[in-house]
Order: C-alpha cells, then structure tokens, then sequence
C-alpha cells in the first residue's frame, strides 16, 4: 500500500507548489490580464464554455460576454496591460473563470488546441487570483449581480478542477446565501429592474440553486433551500439574441420541442421541486423504516419525467449529431437519475431491501443506464460521426467521478447477491436483478461485464489529469471480492489481485516513481498516517475494520496525496463497507 500512495502523492501531490498573489488591486488586475491566453486559444475556450457549460447552468448572457470578449482580445492583441474605460474591472475575472474551466475539455480534433493549452500550475494559480480579487471587494461591490456571476463562475471553475464534495458544498452553500441577500430567489416582476435583468436573474438563481442541489447530494447533506424558499416565475424559452437591454416586453416564449439557448435549464428546472424535496429529505435525519414508502412514490414521480424530456435531450431519439448537444442531454439527464440512484440505493441497501425489491431493481436500473454513457461517450464503440476523440470521455469521468463509482458499487452488490443465492442453492435470477419479466434482468456476467469496463476506461486514465486511485482502488478490490464466490481464503486472494491490478496500471503509468519508490524504500511524501500492509503479506485485506478495508472505506473524490483521505462516505453511505468484502 506505501507504493500505491507514491502513486497517488505522484498523481496529485499534497503539497502544492507556493504561488505568489498580489496584494494590490492595481497589482493584482495587471496580473489576471498577464495571466490571458492568446487571442486564438482565448476564442476557443469561449465557444467551447458557452456551449458545454452555458447550457443547464446558466450565467451569462452570450451576446454581452461575447462583446466583451471580442474587447478583450483586442487588448491581448495590443499587448498593453490596461482596462479600457468602456471595461468593467470584473470581466476579467469572469474570463479567467471561463478559460479554467472550459480548459478541462481537452479536445484534441480542434485546430489549433494541440499546440497551446493552460497548464495546471497555470489553472491554479488563476483560482487563487479570483479569489484573491471577490476577497478584495467592499461595500456595494460585494452584493452587485456581476460579483454573483463571478462567484458562479468560479464554483463551476472549482467543480472542473476537482474541488472536494466538502468544499463544493460549503462553497454553494455561502452562493446561496449572497444569492439571497441580493433578493434573487424572489421573483423581481415587483421591482424596478427592466425585464433583461429580471430574466438573468431568474436564470442565475436557478443555477445557484442547481448547483447547491448536485453539491448537497453528493456531500450527502440538506440543500441550503426548500422549494417554499424562492417564488421565481417559469424561464422563457428563447435564445439570448432575442433578450436585449433595451427591450421593453418579453420575447414569445418558443415551443418546448425548439431547442434554445435556454432549453436545457428550462427543461431541468421544470423537476427542480421535487429533486430538492428528495435530496433534502435523503440529507436529514431519515427513518428509512416509516419514510421508505413514500421516497419509492417520489422515486417514481421522478422517474416518470425521464420519459417527458423535450424531445432534444431525449438521447435514444434525438437525431442532433453535434457533440456538445449529446453532451447537455447526458449532463441533464443525469441530473435526473442522481438523486434517483441516492433515493433507491438508500433502501436497497439497507435491511429493509427484501421488503421493497423495487428499490433494488430502481438503484440497478439507474446504475445501469449511468454507465451506459461511457460507452455513449467512447470513441472505441461510440458512432465515429459523432464522437471522435476522448476528450468528453475524460470529462465526464472528471465531473461525474463519484456517480460512476456510486453505479460501479451498486452492481458490485448485486453480483454479490447472486453469490448469496448461489450458497443458497438458488438458481436462477435474484429478486433485484429485474425479476418478474423487469427488462432489467441482467445475469452475474453481464453485470461483471459492465463493472470490468468501467473499471478498464479509469485504469486506462491513470496518470492522466483528473485520475485518482482513490476511486480506482476501492473498485478493484471490490469487484476482486465479489467476482469469487469461494471461501474466505480465495475473496481474499482475489481482492489482492484486484489492489495488484491498480498497482501494475500505475507501475505501466509511471515507471520513475517505481524507480523512485525501490531506490528510496519508501515514499519521501508521507504515504500512510496508518500501518499498511506489506508486500508479500495477506494482512487483514476483508476483515472488518482492518488493513486495506479500512483504507477503502476512507477512499473516494476528495484531493490529497495519500490514500486514506476521507470521502466513501459521501452522499449518505460507504458502500464499500456495505458490501462487507467478508468471508461472511
């Protein structure tokens, strides 16, 4: 295990290089503007942001940050370091917000963007800079509707650069909270805004709630609202070019089948309501004895408005072969069956699973069709017309990491039941594979068949950005336990080899820190606050409590070098320790 915590201290080091941020306002904005790509790659991450990012979450108005832009890559051109006066000071955090962001889709097949990129070094210290000039605002600054876009943006920056579930949720937590004391989650029809700004508003502070939505759920914990907290009015369906400043009546509303700029929020905010009443209800005190009726009647509810998505994000019908488009439907669409698999795995494993077997066939129903996206996603078995690179690929992996390994799990534990019932002389299906003629029916293979590919796409990944063994390794070992149906000795020694598996992809990966590791005889970053377990040694590997079980159950997303930094435990439930790799 100290080897594979070089691995990870290698992969993403703990001790983050020091860098130096102005203190001076004048200072400090000479340097964002320093920090600025080239004109060329600047214009390639605009459009890449506006059409992956400004999608579901909505923050800007395209026209006016494309003006704004197109001013900006003047003064890069120009070479000068000097706001124009028809500049606000806070486009330029925006954008350095914007370019971290959109820098996180790497792809490969557009012209230009294989010859110059944002380092990460670079990244970094451009979040440290946004923060440096929010902290830096006083007075009126602080409560003024760009500085909410800026803190906007900046999370969905943080979220891109794999921020902690904890940090993300304390993060929209304190937006929520600016968000409100500026009065958005009222509705401004009463006030005297002109109508462009009453529609951004509306816009922002359903973002702002999204976002502190899917933060909440995967930390586990209540949203900071409650659909009795705001009484903002429906969002019009009609593209930014149709909102002007100086417009004095609404655009009509377009058709729900029209794809629009504001589309895909205004078909996720349509469930917002009852997405926030499960993922509050999932992150209080919850007695799944008396409530687990009535979650399985929301679980249903929710269910039913998969099947009345508009007709555009409907990926099983949609004809739009342009990549981003599949994209926004996946990220919409999974914004759906998160909560779905929180809700139905919070029965399914628990001990009331065999009372209600359809939270078992909910939660692998949903596990399923989330890891079906990889596939979507693929450029080895997706439609070559549409998917050409790996670069979405990486992405959703980067920003759906904790749900794939939450899916990967929960197929775990199925396999595990055909285990059960194989000891228990049971033949045929189980009971929360699908049964009953369910379409879902899937045997032990081809359920292992699915984890293994999951598996196979993050071990490939190793050693790129945004890789974590803290994710791969518990799944290794997981898989390695529930694939033998032996006795204790054989789980035993096939979970070794899944930890083996890990550790030869990273050996492949990054041979130096092997070098390193063997010349050193340990790592010079402290791997381990605990003992590990040797090379050579079985250990305690699925005993309760001990050796590597007790680094898995400590495994997850957050950041950090070593391997037991907490974060199983996200989103309610440490699923590892639930499936109790035990000779049980």
């Amino acid at each position: 295990m100290q080897e594979l915590a070089a691995y990870q201290n290698a992969f993403q080091p703990k001790k983050k290089p020091h860098i130096a941020i102005p203190q001076d306002g004048d200072e400090l904005m000479v340097e964002m503007m320093k920090a600025l790509p080239s004109s060329f790659l600047f214009g390639i991450l605009q459009a890449r942001y506006i059409q992956n990012w400004e999608t579901i979450w909505r923050v800007l108005h395209i026209g006016t940050f494309m003006k704004d832009c197109d001013t900006v890559s003047k003064i890069i051109e120009a070479g000068t370091f000097t706001l124009p006066p028809n500049l606000n000071d806070w486009v330029i955090p925006q954008i350095l917000a914007v370019i971290s962001t959109a820098s996180r889709l790497n792809d490969s097949n557009e012209r230009g963007s294989t010859t110059e990129r944002i380092s990460d070094d670079q990244i970094s210290k451009n979040i440290r800079m946004i923060k440096a000039w929010l902290g830096g605002l006083h007075g009126k600054a602080l409560v003024n509707f760009p500085t909410l876009q800026t803190r906007t943006l900046l999370l969905l920056t943080l979220q891109s650069n794999l921020a902690s579930p904890s940090e993300l949720y304390l993060e929209s937590g304190n937006l929520v909270r600016n968000a409100m004391i500026m009065g958005l989650h009222q509705d401004p029809e009463p006030w005297e805004f002109s109508l462009f700004d009453q529609e951004a508003r509306r816009k922002l502070w359903t973002t702002i709630v999204e976002l502190d939505l899917q933060f909440s759920l995967a930390a586990g914990l209540p949203s900071s609202v409650s659909t009795s907290t705001f009484n903002t009015r429906e969002l019009l369906n009609v593209d930014d070019q149709d909102m002007t400043p100086e417009m004095s009546h609404y655009p009509p509303s377009k058709p729900l089948t029209t794809y629009t700029d504001a589309l895909p929020q205004l078909a996720l905010s349509a469930y917002l309501p009852l997405r926030l009443q499960i993922t509050n209800l999932l992150g209080g005190n919850l007695d799944l004895n008396t409530s687990a009726p009535y979650l399985l009647i929301l679980a249903s509810a929710l269910e039913k408005s998969l099947l009345s998505l508009p007709s555009p994000f409907r990926t099983s019908t949609t004809k739009d072969k342009r990549l981003h488009r599949l994209f926004t439907s996946i990220s919409l669409e999974l914004s759906l069956r998160r909560p779905l698999l929180s809700l139905y795995r919070s029965i399914a494993m628990s001990s009331l699973s065999e009372k209600y077997p359809e939270a078992r066939k909910g939660a692998l129903r949903n596990a399923l069709s989330i890891l079906q996206n990889l596939d979507v996603l693929d450029p080895a078995v997706a439609d070559w017309s549409v998917v050409k690179g790996r670069e979405y690929l990486n992405l959703f992996f980067v920003l759906q990491r904790q749900v794939i390994l939450q899916s990967a799990l929960v197929l775990c534990f199925e396999i595990k039941q055909f285990n059960t019932c194989s000891a228990a002389g049971d033949e045929g299906e189980t009971e929360g594979g699908g049964g009953g003629g369910d379409e879902w029916v899937k045997s032990r293979g081809s359920l292992t068949r699915v984890v293994e590919n999951t598996l196979k796409g993050m071990l490939d990944r190793i050693g790129e950005w945004g890789s974590d063994l803290k994710d791969i390794l518990p799944l290794c070992v997981a898989l390695g336990g529930v694939r033998c149906d032996g006795d204790e000795s054989e789980r035993r020694a096939m979970m070794r080899k899944g930890a083996e598996r890990c550790r030869d992809a990273c050996r492949v990966a990054r041979p130096d820190v092997l070098v390193q590791f063997r010349t050193e005889g340990s790592w010079t970053g402290k791997s381990c606050n605990r003992k590990s377990v040797k090379e050579g040694e079985h250990g305690n590997l699925n005993t309760p409590g001990g050796g590597s079980v007790e680094i898995i159950r400590e495994s997850g997303n957050g950041s950090g070098g070593t391997l037991n930094g907490g974060a199983m435990g996200y989103d309610g439930f440490d699923m590892v320790c639930l499936l109790f790799f035990v000779a049980i």
